[in-house]
């Protein structure tokens, strides 16, 4: 929105500098984005907000500036009153219909005989070229002059050209104005020179035959003013915000007109800032004032609000005295009444449509007084405020555990198609689907993290980017179930260095009694995926991605770990309590041994067997390193483990850590038939 410094200061007076202005209503909510000079004026382009349509005119901003500076607005009564001797009689030649009071509540049309088109007055000129509009003539450049100035849009016709297929057949013809939808094979010459195919989408002005207007938006060439147009139909009118937006956007034309229409008029001022453009008219162009056609209703439900004048002591943490909150809408030109102690009830004016409830009219206190009167304090927290809630507390934990070890956190879409869900060997049974999906590509709302995570590893891959690690947190759904989880994803690692990563993790978590146990899962390889549980909990899987599905997937790579974790099944056994104590005063004994064993033996075990001997003195068990050969043999494997031995009370002795491991290969090879390699 454009507007020009000397334009303001017709309607209001203004003592401030430009600059200074500028500041003013930046603090006040109109963001000015910039200043030019322009001959002896400026011009000032503000930043105007969708739901305040009000500020789209001179007089919007004006009446801001008289409630900010404390001025009184100057805005004389436009309404031009003319005896009945000096109206032309309404002959019932013109008749106005709506047929669509939905998308047009109020319409009216008003005569203008005798005018004399001819260029508009140099200051008007200057003011429109000041806002980048290219001057046409004196009516075409009043009505966009009244539009910038009041915010309403108007359209002159030339009246003479409007049910001219009728003129000759009979000069008593009632002539006809309807405001209705177009039809599928109606056309209209708009005054760019385009043809524009209409459809009943679109709300059209039109004569008895023909279209003449686009309502709104643009006008017909057929009707337009020019030089030797001498009568005139003024329209001023509401249209409905939806119906303009949406022919706007099928037609692909914006207009000023389009953009208030859009936004929303002041249905209630739609008659008089027409009369204030007949006066222009009248008073640039000659002519004589005619009859008025209206059809509709231009009232609007009348908008009161208790207002508690001790709220603003309460939100904004100072007190502003009851005869300032009076002086500030009174300014805005709300409507003030006293209804008890400290209690107003203020009538919202038309214009005012976005002030609908006790906090709009706190904040348009706030704005006038000024945001930067408002004093600075630290507020009052109470202990019970700071408890966070566990689920966000624990996603932060993740976040910091995975990032710190290699892992890059990605975002991907809720909604996948079933093809996918299929490629990734997910089960479709009590999957959620959408009724009216966008596209193929979102019918469905995921039930697992996997797909998007192999999505975000293919799109690395591509890019010549190996030995990546993803992971996300996201809602997932299932019928009737909606759970947050997590999703990890790794290339270039094997399954037992993923499966440390997730057990760091769950320590992290403080959580106690993890078990890894074999499980089946259609996304992973047999023999190679764990379940993950505490008790008979189950709270997540981990296992190396099929092949199959990595082709699908057209993943070029064939060592994929991925591990999927249920944050509501695992959240009630997490414990982020900690006991801390002091560091060990004698050092550890550490001994690596490594056992040939069975293939179908899993890591989990064989802690598990260590940990049944109950050895008082063994501190870590750690995971070391996985090999298979031809030399160990078919169905074999040799698992490296690393065990830390400590005495809180002394430094072991050799004999001691070997005595510990002797019971502990005697333990492996009972029980697991494990070989020492």
């Amino acid at each position: 929105m454009k507007v020009t410094y000397n334009w303001l200061k017709d309607f209001v007076d203004i003592t401030l500098k430009p600059e200074a202005l500028a500041d003013k209503l930046t603090m006040a909510g109109l963001e000015v984005k910039a200043i030019d000079a322009f001959d002896d004026d400026f011009v000032f382009e503000i930043e105007i907000t969708s739901n305040r349509p009000d500020w789209l005119s001179v007089i919007g901003i004006a009446r801001e500036i008289a409630a900010i500076t404390g001025k009184k607005l100057k805005i004389a009564k436009t309404r031009r009153t003319m005896d009945e001797g000096r109206r032309t009689k309404d002959d019932g030649r013109w008749t106005v219909t709506i047929e669509d009071k939905a998308a047009c509540p109020f319409y009216s049309a008003r005569i203008i005989r005798d005018v004399k088109v001819e260029p508009s007055p140099t200051w008007m000129v200057k003011r429109l070229q000041a806002i980048g509009l290219r001057p046409v003539n004196n009516i075409v450049d009043i009505t966009n002059y009244v539009l910038f100035t009041t915010g309403q849009p108007l359209h002159a016709f030339d009246v003479d050209k409007i049910n001219s297929h009728h003129v000759t057949a009979s000069p008593r013809h009632q002539r006809k104005i309807i405001v209705r939808r177009a039809r599928n094979t109606e056309e209209i010459i708009t005054i760019d020179g385009v043809i524009r195919r209409l459809t009943p989408e679109i709300l059209v002005i039109a004569d008895e035959k023909n279209p003449i207007a686009i309502a709104g938006i643009m006008g017909g060439e057929e009707t337009e003013v020019h030089g030797s147009t001498r009568n005139i139909l003024l329209e001023s009118a509401y249209f409905s915000p939806l119906v303009t937006r949406g022919a706007s956007r099928l037609l692909g034309i914006s207009s000023d007109s389009s953009y208030r229409f859009e936004r929303s008029v002041d249905k209630a001022s739609v008659v008089e800032n027409s009369d204030y453009a007949a006066k222009l008219i009248i008073t640039h162009a000659g002519g004589e004032l005619g009859e008025l056609y209206k059809a509709g209703s231009p009232k609007t439900q009348k908008k009161i609000i208790t207002f508690n004048v001790s709220s603003v002591k309460r939100l904004l943490g100072q007190e502003i005295a009851l005869s300032k909150v009076k002086s500030i809408f009174k300014a805005l030109e709300f409507k003030v009444a006293a209804s008890g102690k400290n209690v107003l009830k203020i009538e919202v004016p038309a214009f005012r449509q976005d002030v609908t409830s006790e906090i709009d009219v706190i904040e348009e206190v706030c704005r006038i007084a000024g945001y930067d009167t408002i004093p600075l304090s630290i507020p009052a927290i109470k202990l019970s405020a700071l408890q966070e809630d566990l689920l966000l507390t624990i996603q932060e934990k993740i976040r910091e555990t995975l990032m710190g070890v290699g892992a890059h956190e990605v975002i991907t879409y809720s909604l996948v198609s079933e093809e996918s869900l299929r490629k990734a060997r997910v089960s479709l049974a009590s999957v959620i689907r959408l009724q009216n999906p966008l596209s193929m590509e979102q019918e469905v709302l995921r039930p697992t993290l996997l797909w998007g995570l192999l999505t975000s590893l293919r799109c690395n891959v591509e890019s010549g980017s190996r030995k990546c690690s993803f992971f996300e947190i996201g809602d997932c759904f299932n019928q009737g179930v909606e759970f947050r989880a997590l999703g990890l994803i790794a290339d270039g690692r094997e399954l037992l260095e993923v499966k440390g990563i997730v057990e760091l993790l769950l320590e992290k978590l403080g959580l106690c009694g993890v078990e890894f146990f074999n499980s089946m899962n259609a996304s992973y390889k047999e023999g190679q995926t764990a379940g993950i549980r505490i008790g008979d909990k189950e709270i997540g899987t981990i296992g190396r991605v099929k092949e199959e599905i990595l082709a699908d997937c057209k993943i070029d790579l064939a060592n994929i770990i991925a591990a999927e974790l249920n944050l509501e099944n695992l959240k009630p056994f997490v414990n982020f309590q900690k006991i801390y104590g002091g560091l060990p005063i004698y050092p550890s004994v550490t001994r690596d041994i490594s056992l040939v064993i069975n293939e179908g033996i899993v890591y989990q075990k064989i802690v598990g067997a260590i940990d049944a001997l109950s050895l008082e003195n063994l501190e870590h068990i750690r995971y070391k390193g996985l090999y298979r050969s031809e030399e160990i043999g078919k169905g074999k494997k040799s698992l490296t483990l690393s065990l830390e031995f400590r005495s809180p009370e002394r430094t072991l002795t050799d004999a001691e850590v070997n005595a510990y491991l002797e019971e502990i290969i005697r333990k492996l090879s009972l029980e697991l038939q494990a070989v020492i390699r």
